[in-house]
């Protein structure tokens, strides 16, 4: 390999560059930190205030400190800031390695920075001492003309401890570089791409060091393009993240828009069944005396009808503005769909409506929460039961939709969905209604709750038109395995 020789300046020039990038990283990198307190940046700005040091003193400083004019140039008389460097290279792997904690870090105590820089420190001075004092000589590399070029003939080796430690920061900056690719999240690809040229760059120099002596080889370049991508992948996060707080406050803002939108609808369904139980309550108190038992037994009842219809409009809002923010917490476990439906209907009144069920053989078995998924059937039946005739029959089939999917079908004799209300039925608040129950009660927010559970689970609710009239509304969830006897 050819070494190009230039005058000290050139080397320093680029040792410089690369000082400059790095303390431009560890400042963006803590920049980061105090915005949001993440231990990667905080690690990752520890790496690189440790390189930035240690190649300002030993890349910088201690050349023009020491470098003297020889036969073939500018000649450094050291070996030892040669392997001081690689031993900071070392703290700086291990540093990126913990960029991503080997522990679970929730409900602990914050790392304290201070504690980490002076950790970083202490090591990386003990060995910049340990290299220069156990390191007086520096082999200089004989040198020859080849063909019209400088060449290197021997090569500066850093000796067996220089050695040592850059293995021992190939392996870290190797096993950080796997570790970043894992993550797979804004730039954390660019920084382990900056961990693996850090790698591949410390075996070069530690088998041809040009460290420092006034020589100039183009291995000398890797660590500024380290610094390079460091910086690039710290934007990258920057960029994503920024993204991501916007898609979070337009989230934030489209959940309390709903809620406000929920919260209306709310005082407006409310007022009318408060205001039917404050007349019928008010009648009754004032004439009590003069009213039947028959009456009185009457006024009872349209009270109790009254305060059954705000309780499902209470209980509905409530749910649909938790389905609406996301907020349902789901305890999944695999369940016989079968099992579900019998205790939906083992505990639901669908007053003058007949219900049937017809479950598969064998047992459809799903991963789901039997508690939200029993009310996510439950919102369907009581909408069937709105818009069926009085005395019609609703029909609950579990069967098997295909090889990935089982389903829950009600099916009821009422006047049907046209197809181009097929979405809008799942909407808040959805403004449609069959014709002959524009004044249906419902608060419009049951085929939405339905449909968020589902999803949730990975599922979805549909609706089929049948030729024999009516709606099957139907529920579909992953199956938990193939199903005995499916193709």
């Amino acid at each position: 390999m050819f070494g190009l020789r230039f005058d000290p300046p050139a080397q320093q020039a680029v040792a410089t560059a690369f000082s400059i990038l790095a303390l431009a990283v560890f400042a963006l990198a803590s920049v980061r930190y105090r915005g949001s307190k993440d231990p990667a940046t905080l690690f990752v700005s520890v790496a690189f205030l440790t390189l930035a040091v240690n190649e300002a003193i030993l890349g910088v400083w201690w050349p023009r400190l020491n470098l003297s004019a020889g036969p073939f140039g500018w000649e450094l008389d050291s070996r030892g800031p040669a392997t001081a460097w690689l031993g900071g290279w070392l703290i700086a792997g291990l540093s990126l390695v913990l960029t991503r904690p080997w522990w679970d870090r929730r409900g602990r105590r914050a790392i304290r920075p201070v504690l980490v820089v002076g950790v970083a420190s202490v090591l990386t001075a003990l060995i910049d001492v340990f290299a220069i004092v156990t390191h007086p000589n520096f082999q200089v590399p004989s040198i020859g003309i080849q063909a019209g070029y400088p060449t290197l003939y021997g090569h500066a080796s850093v000796g067996g401890p220089g050695w040592v430690l850059a293995v021992l920061a190939f392996v870290a900056l190797g096993v950080a570089g796997v570790r970043l690719l894992r993550q797979r999240r804004g730039g954390s690809a660019i920084l382990a791409a900056a961990a693996f040229v850090g790698a591949l760059g410390l075996l070069s120099t530690a088998r041809r060091s040009t460290f420092a002596t006034g020589w100039f080889e183009w291995v000398d370049v890797w660590p500024v393009l380290v610094a390079a991508l460091a910086f690039a992948s710290l934007l990258v996060d920057q960029r994503v993240d920024t993204s991501r707080m916007r898609r979070a406050t337009d989230r934030a803002r489209a959940v309390m828009g709903g809620r406000a939108e929920i919260a209306s609808m709310l005082g407006h369904e409310v007022k009318g069944p408060v205001a039917t139980i404050r007349g019928l309550a008010g009648t009754t108190l004032t004439h009590y005396d003069r009213l039947s038992d028959d009456e009185r037994r009457e006024f009872l009842s349209l009270i109790e009808q009254e305060s059954r219809r705000l309780l499902v409009t209470v209980d509905q809002t409530s749910l649909g503005m938790k389905v609406d923010a996301g907020t349902l917490l789901f305890d999944r476990h695999p369940t016989d769909l079968a099992v579900v439906v019998r205790d939906v209907l083992d505990g639901f009144e669908p007053g003058a409506h007949h219900l049937t069920f017809d479950a598969p053989e064998p047992a459809a078995t799903v991963t789901v929460d039997r508690k939200w998924l029993g009310e996510a059937l439950r919102q369907i039946i009581l909408n069937a039961a709105t818009y069926s005739p009085p005395q019609a029959a609703i029909r609950i089939v579990v069967r098997v939709a295909d090889k990935a999917n089982a389903a829950i079908d009600v099916i009821d004799a009422g006047p049907g969905i046209p197809p181009d209300q097929h979405e809008i039925v799942f909407q808040k608040f959805a403004p449609w209604r069959p014709a002959g129950y524009e004044d249906a009660a419902g608060t419009g927010l049951g085929l939405f709750i339905a449909r968020g559970i589902a999803r949730a689970h990975g599922g979805d609710v549909r609706v089929s038109e049948r030729a024999s009239g009516g709606t099957m509304l139907s529920i579909l969830l992953p199956l938990e395995g193939p199903m005995e006897g499916t193709a």
